[in-house]
């Protein structure tokens, strides 16, 4: 029975949770662990439970590789929140003001953007590579791009934006968001098919007024989660798009907090620049054993304790408005 030590860190990106662990001085995992790591440790059922787990690698040429998997032993091409996160740990041990961090299919600067609120520190981040051709998730439509189209094989009501940002994301814009239907459309999406042979994310997005929104995603290899980073950016490429939101300056709420996005440009020339939190909640140290898959905490601390009150917070007073403002109900994240 093999059982070694890890050191993680908790943290969140509008409650978007993850495992980190930080990579940079030497690889602490064969490739093959990676998958059979998340698994084990995202599992809601245990010691711990996350979205996702974040790997922050050493990278020639950049300040450092994110890699994200996903709960079910899937790696995603990039994660908008998690990029906050990965973002800020280089941050905080170099003491820069911005990094560039390398992902799977290209590179994104995170910077220090002051506070989201009083004591919540807030981090902008680059979005993309972007793309809303059809072969770029890729989907099999029959058409070069995917937008306001019917999609049968995975809703007979809906019209869809795919985008891909780069991981590869279905936007719907609705008056409601209903978690059952978010939930059905989602599941559909994630069986590989003709139409989407890599799956894909999908992001319910109902509009608040003209430059506000408030989206639910379905993601890859995770299910529903109280927010996702790619697909906020991805409704509000939509939204600004579509014309819903003309301007280029949106406001993005969901279950678990906020984000502001800048969306520039059009055509295949389109940038979302995405500011939010990078929440550290606690640090732990495992004992791990990937073997017999069993993994036990040995300790926690919280040094973020007065940050991670503040988010709470700010979150409260998020959810309040969008209830007595806007009549949305916030979701609740299945298994959380």
């Amino acid at each position: 029975m093999t059982w070694r030590k890890i050191e993680i860190l908790k943290c969140h990106g509008s409650s978007n949770d993850f495992v980190m662990v930080d990579e940079r001085a030497a690889p602490l995992f064969a490739e093959a662990e990676r998958a059979r790591f998340s698994t084990l440790v995202c599992d809601r059922s245990g010691p711990l439970g996350a979205d996702g787990v974040l790997f922050c690698l050493d990278a020639s040429g950049f300040d450092g590789r994110m890699r994200m998997f996903n709960p079910d032993g899937s790696e995603a091409e990039t994660c908008g929140n998690g990029l906050r996160c990965v973002g800020r740990l280089v941050l905080d041990s170099t003491g820069r003001q911005s990094v560039t961090i390398a992902t799977m299919r290209g590179s994104n600067r995170i910077a220090r953007a002051g506070e989201l609120a009083r004591n919540v520190p807030a981090f902008s981040a680059s979005i993309g590579p972007i793309s809303t051709a059809a072969d770029a998730l890729p989907i099999r439509a029959g058409t070069e791009r995917v937008f306001a189209a019917r999609l049968p094989q995975i809703s007979d009501t809906l019209s869809f934006y795919a985008v891909a940002v780069p991981n590869p994301h279905l936007v719907a814009i609705v008056p409601e968001v209903v978690q059952a239907q978010l939930l059905e459309v989602g599941r559909r999406a994630n069986v590989p098919s003709t139409l989407l042979p890599k799956r894909a994310n999908v992001t319910f997005c109902s509009i608040l007024g003209p430059q506000a929104i408030y989206t639910a995603t379905y993601e890859r290899g995770a299910g529903l989660t109280l927010s996702c980073g790619s697909g906020m950016a991805s409704a509000a490429l939509v939204a600004r798009l579509s014309g819903a939101c003309p301007g280029s300056a949106i406001t993005v709420y969901n279950s678990g907090g906020m984000v502001l996005c800048d969306v520039a440009g059009d055509g295949e020339d389109i940038s979302v620049q995405q500011t939010g939190n990078a929440t550290v909640t606690f640090r732990a140290g495992l004992a791990v054993n990937l073997e017999e898959m069993r993994v036990s905490p040995e300790m926690r601390k919280a040094p973020e304790f007065d940050e991670a009150a503040a988010y709470e917070q700010l979150l409260h007073g998020i959810r309040t408005m969008l209830r007595e403002k806007h009549r949305v109900t916030p979701l609740e994240a299945a298994g959380l």
